[in-house]
């Protein structure tokens, strides 16, 4: 019953909270890595302040399955990545852990995991304007899906409440627009850990 979290506030950014709510209160031990006072940490037993994305050198991995090479903007000598922080607490506990930069960590990581073992770092430090998607191609299903007959399967689902709320907040809305979010609350950037703090 331990969980530890890293960079994502599961009190704000996944549904159902009331059942995450209750999980995290089932947990021993909660962890939380973060940049902000998110709601989480209210939870946590452990909280580690670490680096922004912009202070590091790392490689993250986003929902269009292309592998980018993040580089340092600023120098921050005060605060820990998330790997190191990892690593400290670990050698604390077995002292197996010894790495010394986050490529080293990649080049472990595409050794051992076969759908990234094409992409080296090097690879990424080449043009980290253009960043290669895994398994080495652009469609993921060109070759069918992972089901019996190769085929998609849709599931139909009932919207009456997404469309009640939507006609509800923009009853202004001709039936010709539309609005596109990123699965998030349309007025807030994410999962409001910046937005959510600042004065009108």
């Amino acid at each position: 019953k331990f969980l530890w979290v890293m960079g994502e506030d599961l009190l704000h950014s996944h549904a159902n909270i009331d059942f995450i709510d209750k999980a995290l209160d089932n947990l021993e031990l909660l962890v939380v890595n973060d940049i902000f006072p998110v709601k989480i940490i209210d939870k946590a037993d452990i909280v580690f302040g670490v680096k922004s994305t912009y202070e590091k050198d790392g490689i993250y991995i986003n929902a269009e399955r292309r592998v980018h090479l993040s580089k340092a903007v600023y120098e921050n000598n005060f605060l820990l990545d998330d790997w190191e922080v990892i690593q400290l607490v670990e050698n604390k506990l077995q002292n197996g852990f010894s790495y010394k930069s986050s490529k080293e960590i990649w080049k472990e990581v595409s050794h051992k995991v076969k759908i990234f073992k094409d992409i080296t770092y090097d690879l990424l430090e080449r043009d980290l304007l253009n960043p290669p998607s895994w398994p080495g191609k652009e469609n993921l299903f060109e070759d069918g899906f992972f089901t019996k007959d190769k085929k998609a399967h849709f599931m139909p689902f009932s919207i009456k409440k997404i469309l009640s709320y939507i006609n509800e907040k923009y009853n202004n809305l001709s039936k010709d627009e539309f609005i596109l979010t990123t699965t998030r609350i349309y007025e807030h950037y994410n999962i409001c850990s910046q937005t959510l703090n600042i004065e009108p």
